[in-house]
């Protein structure tokens, strides 16, 4: 075998659209002929749901290269889906963060919670009378200074 095009991978190295050039594998070309001719040529090669010719449409539409105007209709149906599924997934995933936030934050509200109501307990111990001594003194009306 000659040549199998599933062992190589075109490396896009750097797209510059002020100057019209790409780099594929190192070597620099126009940004027409490398999108009419020598990429269409590359994807031909490869399904068109592989990782390979996704992560070569999202280099050249990162670069803001309009790329449904250059591949067929069924790679470009695979990249939108692509992009559907990375949003979804980044969307699930910023709601599990949030979610997790959320349940950090009740347990430190309980936390504090528990820390006031252990205070509160043993300010009550170490007067030597209840809370609930307490709070029927305050709701009687009597003069606390008295009790002292």
């Amino acid at each position: 075998m000659l040549f199998n095009n599933q062992d190589w991978k075109l490396s896009v190295t750097e797209i510059n659209l002020y100057e019209n050039t790409v780099s594929l594998d190192g070597q620099s070309y126009p940004l027409s002929f490398a999108i009419k001719t020598l990429i269409p040529g590359y994807l031909s090669g490869l399904p068109s749901t592989s990782r390979e010719s996704m992560e070569l449409l999202e280099k050249l539409a990162e670069a803001g290269v309009t790329i449904s105007n250059f591949f067929s209709n069924d790679l470009m149906t695979a990249y939108q889906r692509r992009q559907i599924n990375k949003r979804v997934e980044a969307e699930r995933i910023a709601k599990e963060l949030a979610s997790q936030k959320e349940l950090q934050r009740r347990e430190q509200v309980k936390a504090e919670r528990r820390t006031y109501g252990e205070n509160l307990r043993s300010a009550t111990h170490s007067a030597g009378r209840s809370r609930a001594s307490i709070m029927a003194d305050l709701d009687s009306g009597a003069n606390w200074m008295d009790s002292l």
